[in-house]
């Protein structure tokens, strides 16, 4: 039977010139290409040995917070009166992404997330300015506002148990006035917080 083409076009194959003269080298000259990977894997294993591992990296995130205190304020007044405006305010910050805020009896919590890879001492020093710049709008019998950035460096990284013969009470009382003081003096130490136990509290019945 003669042969007949297919109407339409026809299928091209691709001849990839990168994997046939690879393919060509490794047949012809196996111990070149041995001794290529080899020195490869060698460099790779020496590189990686060299390379520098941080168990704690350090990380910026651009979250800055203003809380502001103002005793015997209900809920409804701290919004009006004081988390609008700084809100307002906070708003036209460069880079600002989202506001979030909280108001409660006697204090309003506002937090600004910016974008990611923004600086955030320089975020911080931006919104301390707008900040500075909406305190005559506020009451003033209000506290100063309190501006600070979220700083996971800063976190605790040694958490220390304490326990003993002696009573929750004493314990709580000798992390206090002993054990904070000489951890605190420990160089590198930058804060010492101490949680737990029993607080000695004076009560005053009417």
């Amino acid at each position: 039977m003669p042969g007949y083409a297919l109407p339409g076009p026809q299928p091209k194959v691709r001849n990839s010139n990168a994997a046939m003269w690879l393919t060509r080298l490794s047949i012809q000259r196996p111990v070149f290409v041995i001794v290529l990977l080899t020195s490869f894997l060698v460099m790779g294993l020496f590189s990686r040995s060299k390379m520098e591992v941080e168990g704690s990296p350090r990380v910026d995130i651009p979250y800055v917070t203003v809380t502001t205190v103002y005793p015997g304020t209900g809920s409804a007044e701290i919004e009006s009166l004081i988390t609008k405006p700084i809100e307002d305010a906070c708003s036209s910050v460069n880079n600002l992404r989202t506001v979030n805020s909280s108001s409660q009896f006697g204090v309003s919590f506002v937090q600004l997330e910016f974008s990611v890879g923004t600086n955030s001492q320089f975020a911080a020093q931006e919104v301390r300015q707008k900040v500075e710049g909406v305190r005559r709008q506020l009451p003033r019998d209000v506290d100063p506002p309190v501006v600070d950035r979220f700083d996971i460096n800063a976190s605790p990284i040694l958490y220390l148990g304490l326990r003993g013969d002696l009573s929750v009470k004493q314990l709580r009382f000798l992390s206090d006035h002993e054990i904070k003081y000489r951890l605190s003096q420990v160089p590198g130490v930058g804060q010492v917080e101490v949680n737990g136990g029993d607080v000695r509290e004076i009560q005053v019945l009417v």
